[in-house]
């Protein structure tokens, strides 16, 4: 049987939590300086980024400069870290 995967498609508040940005405007200034791609969609006035689209430009830009890819992986590791704690302490 074949696998379909599914096309997810990302808001800046999950782009924010992706690469550990503080604000929307972060996400604006990565865009407008090409740290990531533009929007695959829009829905009304929101910018939409394809999940694989992101993975892609991400996986370019590592074989690129490989010295910017790992600060990067390693702010997003941290966010996805302080993320896992909030959500833990909100379970309790």
């Amino acid at each position: 049987m074949l696998e379909r995967k599914l096309r997810r498609y990302l808001r800046k508040k999950h782009l924010r939590v992706r690469y550990g940005w503080e604000s929307d405007k972060s996400v604006d200034r990565a865009w407008k300086d090409k740290r990531i791609p533009p929007p695959d969609l829009y829905q009304g006035k929101f910018p939409l980024w394809l999940e694989s689209t992101l993975d892609e430009y991400d996986d370019a830009q590592r074989d690129r400069n490989p010295e910017t890819a790992r600060a990067n992986s390693d702010a997003a590791r941290a966010a996805l870290h302080k993320r896992r704690e909030m959500e833990a302490d909100a379970a309790e």
